[in-house]
């Protein structure tokens, strides 16, 4: 915009020095001083020019004063509707697609009916400890089995299986999360991650997860 300003300037100039080029070689067919009244055209000929300049000047800050107004009114608006979509995936309400993590937890298969059964079979604490985990690191979308994880999502050990959204599911349970990946593991291995592999090593336990460019969560469906 100041470089236009300068241009509008430069060009008027220019226009006013060949008018008056002009003027002043067909007024003086001879070597003579400029009287008192050419004085006064040239004069009256500068203030138009500058008065016109700054007419220009004027309306160039009116239009930069419009157009700051609309990125305003389009930065309001873009903001609104990222509110808007990001309060309607953590409701839920919308399918959610994007780069993330998924993580697979299954029962040990090493089992021979001696010791504790409990140390080969995954928990409704695991999947629990999992998901908080998850939602401190920042994930967009959860879900268990293809349940949407809400604010309202109760997982709960029913005997052999657990209960997601009070829909029982059975193993494995395939936990994918929408996010920043790398922020995601590094908080699950600072966290529930190191006891998941522990129970592998000593029980068999089903434990992997691996990053996935295009993980796709449905939205969640009531099914009380």
């Amino acid at each position: 915009m100041e470089k236009m300003r300068v241009r509008i300037k430069k060009s008027l100039l220019i226009s006013f020095v060949v008018a008056f080029l002009l003027l002043y070689s067909s007024y003086k067919p001879s070597a003579r001083a400029i009287d008192e009244s050419d004085d006064q055209n040239v004069i009256s000929a500068i203030v138009q020019l500058e008065q016109s300049i700054q007419l220009l000047e004027d309306e160039i800050n009116d239009l930069k004063a419009q157009i700051e107004k609309y990125k305003q009114n389009a930065n309001v608006n873009s903001l609104l509707i990222s509110e808007k979509e990001k309060a309607e995936i953590l409701a839920g309400i919308t399918d959610v697609q994007g780069p993330g993590i998924i993580i697979s937890l299954n029962d040990s298969k090493a089992y021979n009916g001696n010791g504790d059964k409990q140390n080969y079979i995954v928990h409704d604490i695991y999947i629990q400890q999992i998901v908080n985990v998850l939602k401190t690191a920042g994930a967009e979308a959860i879900s268990i089995n293809g349940q949407r994880i809400i604010a309202t999502s109760e997982i709960i050990c029913m005997g052999p299986t657990v209960s997601v959204n009070k829909v029982d599911l059975v193993p494995p349970y395939i936990i994918k999360a929408i996010g920043n990946a790398d922020v995601m593991l590094s908080s699950l291995n600072l966290d529930i991650f190191p006891y998941l592999e522990s129970l592998k090593e000593q029980y068999g336990l089903d434990f992997s997860y691996q990053k996935n460019e295009n993980i796709q969560i449905p939205k969640y469906s009531a099914n009380a």
